[in-house]
């Protein structure tokens, strides 16, 4: 699990937490969209990298 409050990514298949940093390209899962705007919570595939690569661009975390 990677951002717990917002916008969340879990891995498919569940890996180690160490592996999701050592190799993010390759860490499959989905991004999980809170519910807003009347728009129920939903799910994206996407790999760990890809949904960093957002993170930083939101200014959620630092590079």
């Amino acid at each position: 699990l990677l951002g717990a409050r917002e916008d969340s990514f879990y891995a498919e298949p569940p890996i180690e937490h160490l592996d999701i940093w050592r190799s993010p390209h390759l860490c499959q899962g989905y991004w999980i969209h809170p519910t807003a705007n009347g728009i129920p919570e939903h799910r994206t595939k996407i790999t760990a990298a890809e949904f960093i690569i957002f993170l930083i661009g939101e200014g959620r975390i630092e590079n």
